[in-house]
């Protein structure tokens, strides 16, 4: 009887709860040593004149994505679909993003590339050096010529027209 409760009682439990605990999935991370792999940005704009954008990928599901913003860096929840979200508001000039994900053992995995994206407020100064203003055109077609402040897109009755090196147009 002192056999059984010495070595049964300890014997029982320990096969119960391995019949209890089989099959399930193990809740703890203590033994992950592997780092989750690098997220990945959804493609962005390299320049854009809206202040607010959508910061978007992938990584490892479950996990913790570190985002820096300019060195400023907070945390976002990657979902179990493995993709994360965080809506930011760019500051004027250039803005660069960097991010690595965390898992629930405190693994680091390696930094994404950046991910840099000029926000300018400003619209570039446009003159219009022909024609001059107050003309009159009997002519179907006339050529506009000017000049822009910076690189930029130009458009004249929805039509894009090519800005030269030295940000004169025609």
């Amino acid at each position: 009887m002192i056999g059984f409760v010495l070595w049964g009682f300890p014997a029982l439990a320990k096969l119960s709860s391995f019949i209890y605990n089989f099959g399930r999935e193990e809740t703890t991370d203590a033994g992950d040593k592997v780092a989750p792999a690098a997220p990945i940005f959804s493609s962005f704009p390299t320049a854009t004149n809206k202040s607010n954008i959508k910061i978007e990928g992938t990584a490892e599901a479950k996990t913790t994505l570190v985002l820096s913003h300019n060195g400023n860096e907070q945390e976002v929840a990657v979902g179990e679909n493995s993709r994360f979200e965080k809506e930011l508001t760019l500051l004027e000039g250039e803005n660069i993003f960097v991010a690595r994900t965390r898992d629930g053992a405190g693994n680091e995995g390696q930094s994404s590339g950046k991910l840099i994206i000029v926000y300018d407020s400003k619209p570039p100064d446009i003159t219009i050096d022909e024609p001059k203003s107050g003309n009159t055109f009997s002519e179907d077609s006339i050529t506009v010529k000017g000049q822009v402040s910076e690189q930029a897109t130009i458009f004249i009755n929805d039509k894009t027209v090519a800005v030269q090196d030295d940000n004169s147009f025609s």
